[in-house]
């Protein structure tokens, strides 16, 4: 692996927790081993260690667009993570109201423009 792989990897562990990312690492096969290695190296490597983001920031504007997108697992993956990175984790309120207030913002710009939509006319 790269050097960058080994950037991500640390990374995504303390991000996501080394049992989540350990778990997943002994259930990819030949197929998702390839996606999950390429995603650990450019996404956790290379994107993840940017200077100018947070990783607090980081993580709530992927939780924002995991919800958005509607990626339930992936969604609650983020949510798992470590203690200090956790979104939900609300450093004034110690629960998880900040990752509900998260959530909802997406919900309404993704469901409330299609619904306007369906009743614009012509």
């Amino acid at each position: 692996m790269t050097e960058l792989f080994d950037k991500g990897l640390k990374v995504r562990k303390e991000v996501l927790g080394e049992e989540y990312v350990n778990k997943s690492i002994a259930g990819a096969d030949e197929f998702t081993r390839t996606m999950a290695e390429w995603s650990t190296e450019f996404c956790w490597g290379a994107l993840w260690t940017r200077p100018g983001l947070d990783r607090r920031t980081r993580s709530i504007v992927n939780l924002a667009m995991l919800g958005a997108l509607n990626r339930p697992s992936r969604t609650e993956a983020a949510c798992q993570g470590s203690a200090e990175e956790r979104p939900h984790q609300g450093r004034d309120q110690g629960d998880s109201a900040s990752g509900r207030r998260v959530l909802r913002h997406p919900f309404g710009h993704r469901c409330v423009p299609k619904r306007a939509g369906s009743v614009q006319r012509s």
